[in-house]
């Protein structure tokens, strides 16, 4: 390929890439993925339903042909349909078998829907997915069950009425457990205790209230006390966490120090902050509880939010019409309760000291 040898290292394994390799990939900057890695690299693509393919180095592109040739059969529907999804037109859409790999491109917007291959036919409801039965092509059918596949049918013509507020609960479930970028969007869920943030972007923001570094509230700071950053001269995360146990605005650099603010935070599993320090089992089991519950926390106020826009009446409709509404984990009388701030506030001491010079004079 016209580098040098240093150069021709696998980007992902950092293996040296043999020239007769016929499965390793190049971006368009030269960068090399061996053959052993493809594979994973191209799932990894295929599971962000990301198109055209890019370099995980430089995100230069990566040729359309060799990428293919490199994908198995089982990856090959996948990027057929992520590839249709991208080279839609407006008022197109893709509507998936939910049983094998065929789909169409649509510009309706279907119900109910009967894959066309010969050797499947499954039906589904394009809202809820469940598989619908077939009308009429079964001899053996008696009227009743005729009549029962009908029933189905009508039933899940109701789930496409409720279709829009069937998708505004799942993006709320799905912005509750994630958290997005400020400047690019991108959904992701830290595996931390650290509430600092930084995309691929370059974007450097919190955890907790998604404010980006120039935008999240922060301690004013003397020039000898300024913790600079690569992203800027200014006082940088660090100043956004000062204060957090008395500051609304302000938010902690950590997850697990809230314990020491709000009993509600204690420790699930019973032992002290030094023995957690001592016992990695405890201390990834406490990281998990403290995100999930920030979660949890994030999740029902989204709900409430969009029981409150829907009203009682819709969303006790969308709750009949539905399995996975009615059994989301979330109970109406959380989700009624929720509004209340993440954890609860210390007074700030210095208040009460002036509050208190103040009455002497």
């Amino acid at each position: 390929m016209g580098k040098d040898e240093v150069d021709k290292k696998c980007e992902i394994c950092f293996d040296e890439v043999e020239p007769d390799d016929v499965l390793s990939l190049a971006c368009n900057s030269n960068h090399l993925i061996c053959g052993e890695c493809s594979y994973n690299y191209a799932n990894s693509v295929l599971q962000d339903a990301s198109f055209p393919p890019k370099c995980s180095t430089c995100r230069a592109p990566m040729p359309l042909a060799a990428f293919e040739r490199v994908l198995k059969p089982e990856q090959h529907a996948t990027y057929l349909n992520i590839a249709a999804m991208h080279d839609l037109e407006l008022g197109e859409s893709v509507v998936n078998c939910t049983h094998c790999s065929y789909f169409e491109i649509r510009t309706d917007e279907p119900c109910l829907f009967y894959c066309q291959k010969p050797d499947c036919k499954v039906g589904h409801c394009c809202t809820c997915k469940a598989n619908l039965p077939l009308i009429g092509e079964d001899d053996d059918d008696d009227g009743f069950e005729e009549d029962s596949k009908q029933a189905e049918h009508l039933r899940h013509l109701k789930c496409g009425a409720l279709k829009v507020e069937k998708k505004l609960f799942e993006q709320a479930l799905q912005k509750g457990s994630s958290m997005a970028c400020p400047s690019c969007g991108v959904l992701g869920r830290k595996d931390g205790m650290c509430t600092h943030m930084t995309c691929a972007c370059g974007t450097t923001w919190c955890y907790v209230c998604e404010l980006g570094e120039g935008e999240c509230d922060k301690a004013p700071r003397k020039d000898s006390m300024v913790m600079r950053t690569p992203m800027t001269s200014e006082a940088g995360m660090y100043a956004h966490n000062e204060d957090y146990e008395y500051n609304s605005k302000r938010c902690p650099m950590f997850l697990n120090i809230l314990q020491s603010v709000d009993e509600a935070w204690g420790n699930p599993t019973g032992e002290d902050d030094e023995n957690d320090a001592e016992d990695d089992q405890d201390e990834e089991v406490f990281e998990e509880y403290c995100v999930s519950k920030l979660h949890h926390w994030r999740t029902l106020r989204l709900l409430k939010e969009l029981k409150n826009k829907l009203g009682a009446p819709k969303w006790t409709e969308l709750k009949d019409a539905f399995e996975s509404v009615r059994n989301c984990g979330f109970r109406d009388h959380e989700i009624d309760s929720a509004g209340g701030a993440l954890y609860q506030r210390k007074k700030n001491p210095t208040k009460r000291t002036r509050d208190s010079d103040a009455d002497s004079d």
